[in-house]
This record gives structure tokens, sequence and C-alpha cells, in this order.
């Protein structure tokens, strides 16, 4: 998912936060129906432009996370100092 174009089904409940977060970035193709999971892995496969807009969101879409190694390193230093 790290700069990658991500596509997914219509079933994401178990990664639903990852999936709207994505898809709030414009950052995911969603397929609403499990036959549209084909058409679009089509797509992605034969439209460079559209995939190369799915992984520049994607990556833009990761790069706003906060760098949560660091973060646990500046508390695990203020707990150690």
């Amino acid at each position: 998912m790290l700069g990658k174009a991500v596509l997914t089904g219509p079933h994401t409940i178990t990664q639903g936060s990852a999936v709207d977060y994505l898809s709030e970035n414009n950052a995911i193709a969603i397929a609403t129906k499990e036959d549209e999971l084909a058409s679009l892995w089509q797509r992605l496969s034969t439209d460079n432009a559209w995939r190369q807009q799915l992984e520049a969101s994607a990556k833009r879409a990761i790069d706003k996370l906060p760098d949560r190694v660091q973060i646990y390193r500046e508390q695990i230093s203020r707990v150690i100092d």
C-alpha cells in the first residue's frame, strides 16, 4: 500500500479504517459489486494514467500519516532520560 495503486472488493469490514482513509484521499478503487473487481483490475492494468494517479494519491496519503516510529522513540526517550 506504500505508494502503490490499491483495489478492493466490496467486503472491507475488517479493513474499514484503512479503506476509509484511502478513499477520503482518492487513493483506492473500490468495487461496489464483486463482478466489478475484474473490470477495475483490467482498467488498472491498461490505464497507466489512472494507475499513476492512484499511486500518487496513495503516496500522498501515506506521507500525511504521522511517523509512528519517531513518536515511539520520543516517548521512550522521555521515559528513560
